[in-house]
């Protein structure tokens, strides 16, 4: 049975997480250059095409949780704040963005 804590937990684990920007001051440092032989993957839980199943299984699992949990109205709400809030950030950042390039073309 879903939880109110357990919803809150798995709303945040579904928005991604945001990489650090490293900024030209601090570049990182530099990877001695190796010949490869073969290809490697770096994401071993995905198959070849890019696609993680399991993931997808884990999704359609908590979906069908929440659609059938009490709390079902509320974590569509929440959802829908986050999404907003996301967009409102999205867009600030924008309008920072274009006020920088205005001022770097003058």
């Amino acid at each position: 049975m879903l939880t109110e804590r357990t919803l809150a937990k798995w709303i945040q684990a579904q928005r991604p997480a945001v990489a650090p920007q490293v900024s030209p001051a601090n570049p990182p440092p530099a990877q001695p250059s190796e010949p490869q032989a073969q290809t490697r993957n770096d994401n071993p839980r995905t198959t070849s095409a890019g696609f993680d199943p399991v993931a997808l299984e884990r999704g359609a699992k908590a979906l069908k949780e929440i659609t059938n949990s009490s709390y079902a109205k509320k974590v569509f709400e929440i959802m829908k704040k986050q999404e907003e809030t996301r967009q409102l950030e999205l867009a600030s950042k924008a309008a920072e963005y274009k006020a920088l390039r205005a001022r770097a073309e003058t």
